[in-house]
Order: C-alpha cells, then sequence, then structure tokens
C-alpha cells in the first residue's frame, strides 16, 4: 500500500487526479457521467501475466472501488493484440471481474451504453484509449498496441458506437491513456512499413545516422491521426503525459522489464 500511495503521489504531480491508489488521465474530469481510472503499480490486474507480480483480485478490486464499479458488474478483455470490439450489454453484467477465466476471449476492445457495467483493459506499454460520447452516453475502451493500431481498432471502436449507439463521431471525445513513448520505442521495418505515409513525419523519428540506432514509433501520434481521420474533433482528443518506459515507477512496461511484469488496468463505466 505504501508502494501504491508514493506512486499516486508522483502521479499528482504531473497535474494528474490520484485516489485510492487509482489514477485519472487529466482532462477527463469533465467529461459528464463517464467514470475511469488507470491503476498504479503496484497493483497487478492480469492473470495472464502472472500472479507473482501481484494478485489480479486484489489489484482489480482496487480498480473497481477507486473508480466507484461494481466488480461483479466489469467485465474484462482478454486480449490478443487484434481488432475485435465487442458490444457489452445488461447481459455482460455478472461477469464478475475478480475471478480467473472471465475475461472475453479475443477481444481487445470494448463497447458499452449501459450504465453501471464496468469495462476494463490492461497494458503494458501498449496504451489504452477511451472513446466517449457524453449525448447518448456510449463509451468503448481500446488496447492499442502497434499490432492493433495497424489493424484500425479505433475505426473498430468507432463503428460499434455508431451501429449500437447512435453516435455520431462529431460527439465523440477520446482520450490516449499511458503508453510508451518515442523516446523508448525503437522498431523495425516491419512496424514502419504498417504506418501510412502520409503520417510518417509525425509518427516515426529516423536517426540522423544508421550507427545511431533504430527508428522510433509515436504510437500516440499515430492514434490520433487515427482518431482524427475518424472524424473526432483534434480539439476532443486527450493525450496523457505519462510513457510508461520512462514511468515505470507508476506502470508496467513490457519492453523496459523484458516482459518480466505485471500489467495496469483501464476501467471505465457510464455513472448510474
Amino acid at each position: 500500500m505504501k508502494e501504491a500511495l508514493k506512486a499516486a503521489r508522483s502521479a499528482a504531480a504531473w497535474g494528474a487526479s490520484a485516489q485510492g491508489g487509482g489514477l485519472q488521465i487529466p482532462g477527463l474530469e469533465s467529461w459528464g457521467r463517464l467514470r475511469h481510472g488507470l491503476s498504479l503499480r503496484p497493483w497487478n490486474v492480469s492473470y495472464t501475466a502472472g500472479e507473482e507480480y501481484g494478485s489480479p483480485a486484489d489489484g482489480r478490486a482496487q480498480l473497481c472501488e477507486s473508480v466507484g464499479v461494481d466488480p461483479a458488474k466489469t467485465v474484462v478483455a482478454g486480449q490478443v493484440h487484434g481488432r475485435r470490439v465487442a458490444w457489452i450489454g445488461p447481459e455482460h453484467a455478472h461477469r464478475h471481474a475478480l475471478q480467473r477465466g472471465t475475461a472475453l476471449p479475443e477481444t481487445d476492445g470494448l463497447a458499452t451504453a449501459t450504465p453501471g457495467v464496468g469495462c476494463l483493459i490492461t497494458a503494458a506499454d501498449c496504451p489504452p484509449v477511451v472513446l466517449w460520447d457524453s449525448k447518448t452516453p456510449a463509451l468503448a475502451v481500446l488496447h492499442c498496441g502497434w499490432r492493433g493500431t495497424a489493424a484500425e481498432i479505433v475505426r473498430e471502436g468507432v463503428r460499434a458506437l455508431i451501429a449500437h449507439a447512435g453516435t455520431h463521431p462529431r460527439d465523440l471525445h477520446a482520450a490516449i491513456g499511458p503508453g510508451i513513448g518515442p523516446c523508448c520505442y525503437e522498431v523495425g521495418p516491419e512496424v514502419l512499413e504498417r504506418v501510412p505515409r502520409d503520417w510518417r513525419r509525425s509518427v516515426i523519428a529516423m536517426p540522423a545516422r544508421a550507427c545511431e540506432g533504430k527508428p522510433k514509433l509515436h504510437l500516440g501520434a499515430w492514434l490520433t491521426h487515427q482518431l482524427a481521420s475518424e472524424g473526432i474533433s483534434p480539439e476532443r482528443i486527450v493525450n496523457s503525459p505519462w510513457c510508461t518506459g520512462c514511468r515505470t515507477d507508476l506502470f508496467y512496461s513490457h519492453r523496459i522489464e523484458r516482459g518480466r511484469c505485471g500489467r495496469f488496468g483501464l476501467l471505465a463505466a457510464i455513472a448510474e
């Protein structure tokens, strides 16, 4: 608990609001009925990563408490770095996030218009993204690693809200959560070739000389381009200030910690 409180104080210094070991992305506090939170170290929310990094049940319970969502009504995405976004209705309200084996398989995004149902995704470098339509209201949470981004999971999230909730993209807000930044994210040609040519100047940082390392990817900039291309106004897109690679005091980083780490979570719900 002392480690969680220390991390919360560190995050607060960055302009974030932290409570109960959870963290809120700056700028989202005014988004009406949206309730959201990010878990901090030492809490681990992933059974897949392994319980040696902390009890996932305890981590999920802590996050649910900080957001004010019932764990029994919280759905977890069983992520595979894909593009599938599941629509979450009242029939999903008894998945019980604290239990092992309850995650929706092969799902990297969750979308809902049902108040009180929590949507939880896990991460350790891949930025979590929140889409929010305050008029409906409806939301989506998306796990956006480079593979999911290249597969256009952002588009799938927007389409899910349009199809099931009647959302219009002009009414959407979007927030890009903590993820590995260009300062820490060297990538190879298999990643670079997936970035659209028109966006490469702002998404890819090329080394001045070949001996100075590999190109670096700005995943947040890539996601910002995608969100804007779906009709979301740039003024409605919030990008969190944290690089998970630099801030391993707050978050887990699969790359920096060479895969030996837990997962932090992003939980979102519509207030009842």
